[in-house]
């Protein structure tokens, strides 16, 4: 089994990054769905030697050098679209689940909305984290971790933040 931690949307936080990190410590790779309002090297750096995959946010527009706009990551079986959402229009669902079609995505990971979803749509699961946005909106922070299983199969588990 391998397990992914899985957030969007820190705007800045990067203590409630930490957080989360540190909460869940058998992880074996991170997705970030955008918004890091910060250097891609603090997240990094708080990441350590977990490979992270990170995608630009409508809020990163300062950083469109450095992050895609979206990656296909493989595990296993699947492949994983991981996009911020906002060039999808989301949370419209029609284009951003041609792209994944389009890619051979059985996975979409997204964010932008501040909203925790999870849903499987025509074959595809559509999962965005929600957000590790700031203190004040505590009753909302959430992320999540997918366990994708030695026969194929995942498991996602929606944790709270606080």
């Amino acid at each position: 089994m391998r397990r992914y931690l899985v957030c969007s949307d820190i705007h800045g936080f990067l203590e409630n990054f930490i957080e989360a990190l540190e909460r869940e410590q058998d992880v074996d790779a991170i997705l970030v769905a955008g918004d890091i309002e910060m250097k891609t090297r603090e997240l990094l750096q708080a990441a350590g030697d977990l490979p992270c995959y990170i995608v630009r946010g409508n809020c990163d527009y300062y950083l469109s050098r450095e992050l895609p706009d979206e990656l296909v990551i493989r595990e296993g079986s699947h492949r994983i679209l991981l996009t911020h959402g906002h060039l999808y229009g989301v949370p419209r669902i029609a284009p951003i689940r041609q792209q994944a079609k389009q890619k051979k995505c059985d996975m979409i990971v997204f964010g932008h909305t501040h909203q925790y979803f999870e849903r499987e749509i025509d074959g595809i699961m559509f999962l965005n984290p929600g957000n590790l946005k700031g203190r004040l909106e505590w009753k909302t922070q959430s992320y999540m971790l997918i366990d994708f299983n030695d026969d194929g199969s995942i498991d996602i588990i929606k944790k709270r933040f606080r």
